[in-house]
């Protein structure tokens, strides 16, 4: 008996928690259409900065697998800052 009147049981405050959670998801909602309008729509990389960045950084080299002749010399250049302005030179007419 004590069963089955177990399963009818009704906690008072789902409805309370079911319209909370909502609202804050509209809350959530709204907040995230903001974002993007104000503050995301509109940027562009600047890519000629983001391309000395990477070649000025040490991080070129670990694609490169261990061992592969000429790895230890590019990241010595990589480090030094010499990198770029190798790749500037060979790419210069």
């Amino acid at each position: 008996m004590s069963r089955m009147e177990a399963d009818l049981q009704f906690n008072a405050f789902e409805p309370i928690i079911a319209r909370s959670l909502f609202a804050r998801l509209s809350d959530l909602t709204a907040q995230c259409t903001a974002l993007a309008e104000h503050c995301i729509s509109g940027i562009t990389a600047n890519r000629d900065n983001l391309r000395s960045q990477v070649e000025a950084s040490i991080g070129v080299v670990t694609v490169l697998e261990r061992g592969l002749p000429g790895a230890e010399e590019l990241g010595e250049l990589a480090l030094s800052g010499r990198l770029a302005n190798q790749r500037k030179a060979a790419s210069s007419p």
